[in-house]
């Protein structure tokens, strides 16, 4: 058990953000930011999250009995120096494909700031060409003002937390290869 540790960790990761989407679909958070957000960049952010993070769970497990194999035979006296090499082959590989994981990271940043952006200018859009305004017309532009402010806090939330928790599946794989492997393999 102790070898797969890797993806030990990644399911607890995963159990935790469970829970996490849990109270917040009890507190009404996953609503609120479905109404909220009139761009559905979040939409898209979150889909390409559930995407990265089953991705980066299969390359936690298939990291994790890499090292068992690599472990388990270790004191083998049959243990040929090619099968370790091998194993360490498709470490390095694995280790490769994190890229993927640390670009997705980064454009759910990216696309969170998108959002922002979007939500000031539909913000910003409500006041082009008003002149004096009585009551009626000032309520409803600051209820266009708030739409457009809530699209932008919800995406830029929810890509800053896709964002960090990625970065955070990726680290837990690329750690752990890093202590495992030969300095010249890494």
């Amino acid at each position: 058990m102790k070898n797969y540790i890797l993806f030990l960790r990644w399911w607890i990761l995963l159990c935790a953000m469970c829970v996490g989407v849990y109270y917040c679909n009890q507190f009404g958070l996953v609503e609120y930011m479905w109404e909220k957000d009139v761009t559905k960049i979040s939409v898209v952010i979150l889909s390409l999250f559930g995407v990265a993070t089953s991705i980066s769970g299969v390359n936690s497990f298939k990291a994790s009995k890499y090292l068992a194999d690599i472990y388990k035979n270790e004191h083998a006296e049959k243990f040929s120096y090619n099968l370790e090499n091998k194993y360490e082959d498709r470490l390095v590989a694995l280790k490769s494909k994190l890229g993927l994981g640390w670009f997705l990271s980064g454009a759910f940043t990216s696309l969170g700031m998108l959002g922002t952006v979007i939500g000031v200018l539909l913000a910003l859009e409500s006041f082009v060409g008003v002149g004096s305004v009585d009551l009626e017309q000032s309520k409803a532009l600051i209820s266009q003002l708030v739409v457009g402010i809530s699209t932008a806090l919800v995406t830029t939330l929810i890509g800053l937390t896709c964002s960090l928790l990625l970065k955070l599946q990726c680290f837990n794989i690329d750690y752990c290869i890093a202590q495992n492997l030969p300095c010249n393999k890494v």
